[in-house]
């Protein structure tokens, strides 16, 4: 999961036709386009870094996720594995119910305890108790059941706030390596390993700081041995702008003129009168004197 991820800039450079530092692509001269490829000042990327700069700083102000009204711990490799363990649509994809959600909440709880302490129980009560307002209502919620109808929209609100925290976690998180066979261990693991290896840090730490937090710091050790750390949605958006500009690059060559249309008019009366031929891509209208 966290291996070196793959250059991210092959579709950009492919796109644009940049690959062994020559045009190779539509934009190539020999297609007869000619392709601007200088450093791009697009709208969409000023927009994309400023969200990415505001989401990389606001990760270290330790402030909790909420998930609707309700504070939650974020994200952590002691988390994510028991996310992992029973499955959880919101790392594998899925439907998200009510015992899903109930799942996290409790899972990323201030009050989160296993199976054996003494207490664990009355503590899982305490911390769904407001969601389980949400659900009910605030109204006699201990006297009735919850409607479908009536918690639908509760808990798919609650789902898009969780994947959204989940995809947050992982934004800065380097992409696979793609290689076959199976992971050489957990997440977990293998954050403990690196951040043991790179800052001396004891597991406990290293299990209960946040993903969004590792990730970033995983980068720059990462950018400290020499690894790709391109980012890949904005490599996106650059290889959109170069395939569309060659598609309207490619259409403008293409594409009939003013002056060609001309030509072409006066093409079918080539051979007929002066003017034609003249206008024309026959022969020009220059008699030749008889010898």
């Amino acid at each position: 999961m966290i291996s070196p991820p793959k250059a991210a800039t092959s579709a950009t450079r492919q796109a644009a036709g940049e690959d062994h530092g020559t045009n190779t692509g539509p934009g190539a001269p020999g297609n007869g386009v000619t392709l601007d490829v200088r450093p791009l000042h697009l709208p969409a990327i000023a927009e994309h870094r400023t969200a990415v700069a505001r989401r990389r700083a606001t990760a270290f102000l330790a402030l909790p996720d909420r998930v609707l009204c309700i504070d939650c711990q974020p994200l952590s490799p002691a988390s994510y594995s028991l996310l992992h363990a029973v499955g959880s649509p919101f790392l594998f994809g899925g439907t998200a119910g009510e015992r899903e959600i109930k799942q996290y909440l409790w899972f990323h709880s201030p009050l989160w305890c296993d199976d054996s302490h003494p207490g664990m129980r009355a503590r899982y009560h305490r911390a769904l108790r407001s969601f389980n307002r949400l659900l009910i209502g605030r109204r006699g919620w201990r006297l009735r059941r919850p409607c479908v109808d009536e918690c639908a929209g509760v808990l798919a609100l609650a789902a898009n706030d969780i994947f959204s925290h989940v995809a947050d976690a992982f934004a800065d998180a380097p992409a696979g390596s793609g290689r076959p066979g199976q992971p050489l261990a957990a997440l977990e693991a293998q954050l403990i390993h690196e951040f043991a290896r790179a800052y001396r840090w004891e597991p406990e730490r290293t299990r209960h700081t946040p993903l969004r937090q590792l990730f970033q710091l995983h980068r720059c050790i990462r950018a400290e041995r020499g690894e790709d750390i391109e980012d890949e949605d904005e490599e996106r958006i650059k290889a959109a702008h170069y395939a569309r500009r060659n598609a309207e690059l490619a259409s403008a060559r293409v594409s009939p003129t003013p002056s060609a249309g001309g030509a072409q008019q006066g093409g079918e009366n080539s051979g007929q009168t002066p003017a034609g031929q003249q206008a024309g891509t026959g022969k020009p209208a220059i008699q030749e004197a008889p010898v």
